[in-house]
């Protein structure tokens, strides 16, 4: 017994120093992914540039009045023009009603973006622009609707019905068509008080399933889709025979922080260090263990 009592204690002091010159490793190399981790903090203010996918503010020849929708633009419903320094969209040739343009329509390349443009409604008819997001394959008219997109409206609400006034809301609908079937989620009914029909500026974020919209400046909201869509172009849809135009837009991508791959290796390299340590100091544990109760059995390891 005096000699099994004795042993326990030198494992006991050989299990001890083991286990402290882990600890000491496990600080080292942790003091490594720490280091790693501070200097991904002080790069990460966003130091990669957001790349421009599209830019146009449809200044063109100033001496025709009127000019057709420009490459790469794309009309699915008639009509688009150019007139003044704009981007017109208004239906005037009768059945399905509705106007709509589409831009790299359901490219998988175009995910996370910004989107700005300058927006105004024309006309004595219905207050109603329609910005469209990730589109997928979109394609809207009176009695005929395919594909999805995000569709951000902008209209006068104020009476319950599609009126002709200042822009007085802003609805945000995730959209899926499939045979003339439309499901529309309102992720969003804001209230947008401008007192005026336009000009106005918004600029639109995506990234993920996170939107966030500012109209000249100022926080509207910012929101999560739950299901969101991922990939997809822009539009410019108008309803029935309203009439708005669009100037200025650009779309940049959303970068990822320059910082992301510092952060990734920061993380890899602690949980490496946690796994290792973990298991290491219990291979020690369990050999103590072992060792203890053969030998107070008599067994053989």
């Amino acid at each position: 017994m005096e000699l099994l009592a004795r042993w326990e204690k030198h494992i006991s002091a050989i299990h001890f120093m083991k286990i402290n010159e882990r600890k000491h490793h496990l600080l080292t190399k942790s003091g490594c992914a720490i280091f790693i981790f501070s200097m991904a903090l002080l790069a990460s203010p966003l130091n990669a540039t957001a790349a421009i996918l599209y830019e146009d503010d449809f200044t063109y020849d100033s001496s025709i009045n009127r000019l057709p929708l420009p490459a790469p633009w794309v009309s699915n419903w008639a009509e688009q023009w150019l007139e003044g320094g704009w981007l017109h969209n208004q239906d005037n040739d009768g059945w399905p009603r509705d106007s709509q343009a589409l831009l790299h329509d359901n490219d998988p390349a175009w995910r996370n973006y910004e989107v700005r443009a300058r927006i105004e409604v024309l006309g004595p008819t219905w207050t109603w622009a329609n910005l469209l997001l990730r589109t997928q394959a979109y394609s809207s008219a009176s009695g005929t609707n395919t594909g999805k997109a995000y569709q951000l409206v902008f209209m006068d609400h104020a009476s319950g019905v599609i009126g002709n006034g200042p822009v007085n809301r802003v609805v945000l609908y995730n959209t899926d068509c499939e045979n003339n079937n439309c499901t529309l989620t309102e992720l969003t009914d804001t209230p947008l008080n401008l007192g005026h029909r336009g000009p106005f500026d918004v600029a639109v974020r995506l990234e993920g399933g996170q939107i966030a919209l500012s109209v000249d400046g100022s926080l509207i909201f910012d929101i999560q889709d739950p299901e969101p869509l991922y990939y997809g172009g822009i539009g410019i849809h108008n309803i029935w025979e309203s009439h708005a135009h669009y100037d200025n837009f650009q779309v940049s991508s959303v970068p990822l922080p320059a910082a992301l791959p510092l952060f990734a290796s920061a993380f890899f390299t602690l949980g490496f260090i946690g796994r290792k340590y973990r298991r290491q100091e219990s291979g020690v544990g369990d050999t103590f263990r072992r060792i203890l109760e053969n030998g107070r059995t008599g067994e053989r390891l």
